[in-house]
């Protein structure tokens, strides 16, 4: 199965803007890409946010003062495509989730300041994603 990166970038910006910082304070958007590894990068945002990402891709985001707002740990998104069955017998549902493909972006390339956000690039070691 391949992924494309729209698919890849849409549900994991969704998931982290959202979980971590709100909705709108900071983008943050993970997509497959290529490139060498990086080391510690400190990016700063325009309402003085500071985006820690480590080598390893682990992410620490910071008030303008240095106080801790959130953090991820480094470990790459999963995408999963699926076709959920709901079932209903007496008031009670029954979710299940059909024809489950799965890949892990195990891989951290990297990041980079991109028109305000911080991108951060993960890859398959397995090539399934492109």
């Amino acid at each position: 199965m391949r992924y494309s990166r729209a698919m890849g970038s849409i549900g994991v910006v969704r998931g982290i803007c959202h979980a971590l910082v709100g909705v709108g304070v900071v983008g943050l958007m993970s997509m497959l890409g290529c490139g060498g590894s990086d080391g510690p990068k400190r990016y700063e945002l325009s309402d003085g946010t500071r985006v820690e990402v480590d080598a390893n891709g682990g992410v620490a985001l910071r008030t303008a003062e240095g106080r801790a707002l959130a953090g991820l740990a480094p470990r790459g998104p999963v995408l999963r495509r699926f076709e959920p069955n709901v079932r209903m017998l007496q008031g009670f549902f029954t979710f299940r989730r059909r024809e489950l493909e799965e890949v892990v972006l195990d891989r951290f390339e990297g990041s980079r300041l991109e028109d305000g956000r911080v991108v951060l690039r993960w890859a398959s070691s397995t090539d399934d994603a492109t």
